[in-house]
């Protein structure tokens, strides 16, 4: 079965969008150091208005849910 144009224009716009995330990333992680590089930089790079203030990847990595909550086992 053939797709629809419709579908057909979906997958052309999430390829785009796939285009430009990958542009912005580049752009911003040759300006900024890794760490320092935050998802909605690279969304806004791109022109658009997602996720606020996500790092890329954790500075600190976060302590075990098991030992945070004061258990000993």
């Amino acid at each position: 079965m053939e797709a629809t144009p419709r579908r057909n224009l979906r997958e052309e716009q999430k390829k785009l969008t796939h285009r430009r995330l990958l542009d912005a990333a580049v752009t911003v992680l040759t300006e900024k150091p890794f760490l320092d590089a935050r998802m909605e930089d690279i969304v806004q790079a791109a022109g658009g208005n997602g996720p606020r203030s996500t790092p890329i990847s954790p500075a600190r990595p976060r302590a075990s849910t098991r030992w945070s909550r004061g258990s000993t086992a």
